[in-house]
């Protein structure tokens, strides 16, 4: 079952005086909030919306998701996906983008320099609005079998090592 989440902040016009800032979660059902084995969903977003709002009261913060369970930055849709949420804030775009994915391509013994490229192209789309990235690294998952801890390793240095203005 995949499970897509996309939330737009709908918020009052911003008031005079304060500054605006908006933000994209992008990613796969990590993004979504995927817990509980599929039976709840937490978007790591509620907790930025209230750290923002807490510790930016001057402040008016926008924090939208979209997040895809079981997506895929190889063979999925990620790449049209960032394409089209970038498409759809080009009026108001983004400030800042934050990208968590890779982890269902590890599951699919997919090379972590093959993501790590798909990733760029990803990147590559927010970075052309405009916008500053952030790259989250693949976490740690409860399925270690095979070489997957060391691949995960390999991506992860990739994208700690990545060195671009505004990523």
């Amino acid at each position: 079952m995949s499970h897509m989440a996309s939330t737009t902040d709908t918020n009052p016009p911003i008031n005079q005086g304060l500054k605006s800032l908006r933000i994209l979660c992008f990613g796969d059902s990590l993004t979504a909030g995927y817990s509980g084995y599929g039976y709840f969903h937490y978007p790591y977003a509620a907790q930025i919306r209230k750290k923002l709002k807490d510790e930016m009261p001057d402040t008016e913060a926008t924090v939208d998701v979209s997040g895809l369970s079981g997506d895929r930055v190889i063979a999925g849709q990620f790449l049209r996906r960032i394409k089209g949420m970038c498409e759809k804030a080009k009026d108001a775009p983004y400030d800042w983008v934050i990208v968590l994915g890779g982890t269902n391509d590890m599951a699919w013994s997919e090379r972590p320099d093959k993501i790590y490229e798909a990733l760029k192209n990803v990147w590559r789309v927010a970075l052309d609005t405009g916008a500053n990235v952030l790259a989250l690294s693949v976490l740690e998952a409860e399925y270690t079998s095979g070489d997957i801890v060391q691949r995960r390793k390999d991506l992860n240095n990739l994208i700690a090592c990545h060195e671009e203005d505004r990523l």
